[in-house]
């Protein structure tokens, strides 16, 4: 089949500016008070996925110091009984 029927999909094209449109934008009061306002934005979203892994590791860290407070105990019970047959030979 050469030709399909089916239409293409929609794509939006964002139209170029140029480098002085761009550099004009940027350097006005308004182009600084928008790249400080984006600026902000993604700091927050940065803190915010920090904070998301923090947690995430945080919890990690007390699911360890879980495991080994419970084979630390374990061994304890075993240093006894070992020092128990120790002492009686």
């Amino acid at each position: 089949m050469l030709f399909n029927s089916a239409p293409y999909p929609l794509r939006m094209i964002e139209p170029v500016a140029s480098c002085w449109a761009i550099e004009a934008s940027k350097y006005t009061w308004w182009g600084r008070t928008e790249l400080h306002i984006r600026h902000g934005q993604e700091r927050r979203r940065h803190l915010d996925s920090l904070m998301t892994v923090i947690g995430c590791e945080i919890q990690q860290i007390e699911e360890r110091e879980k495991e080994l407070l419970a084979e630390r105990a374990k061994m304890k019970r075993v240093m006894s009984v070992y020092e128990e047959y120790q002492q009686k030979m």
